[in-house]
């Protein structure tokens, strides 16, 4: 049962109304969507570090030597890339993530970049992301 106001929607869950959100919560609140072995990407990582909206579509990569998790989730876009784990990803909340300069890089080379993205990777950039945005 959802009383309105004294929760909020946050990724796949509900967290109260007036409590802080962190990368850490962000990251909980998608781990029963996303396999353990898979690393958050793209706009979800940027929404993570807290740079931008949660998107419909979640991208996540697979390491090109681990073997993908199936998934029923029709929101997962699972992309087979060759990463350097330590310098590209970095562990928020019991999952990986790409870092903030990845993310950026990542969002600036898309096919579709727009002024979102490009806006999303100035604050990734900058480090200004808000901790308590939602």
């Amino acid at each position: 049962m959802r009383l309105d106001g004294e929760v909020v929607p946050l990724g796949d869950t509900f967290v109260h109304a007036l409590s802080v959100t962190t990368p850490e919560s962000r990251v909980r609140s998608l781990m029963l969507t996303i396999p353990h072995t898979h690393v958050l990407a793209g706009h979800a990582a940027a929404w993570v570090h807290g740079c931008a909206a949660l998107p419909r579509m979640l991208d996540v990569l697979v390491r090109a030597h681990v073997r993908p998790v199936r998934r029923t989730d029709p929101r997962l876009r699972i992309r087979r890339e060759d990463l350097h784990i330590d310098d590209d990803t970095m562990w928020i909340g019991g999952m990986r993530v790409l870092t903030r300069e990845k993310t950026a890089a990542a969002l600036l080379a898309g096919s579709a970049c727009d002024a979102d993205d490009e806006w999303a990777a100035r604050l990734l950039m900058a480090e200004r992301c808000s901790a308590d945005r939602p």
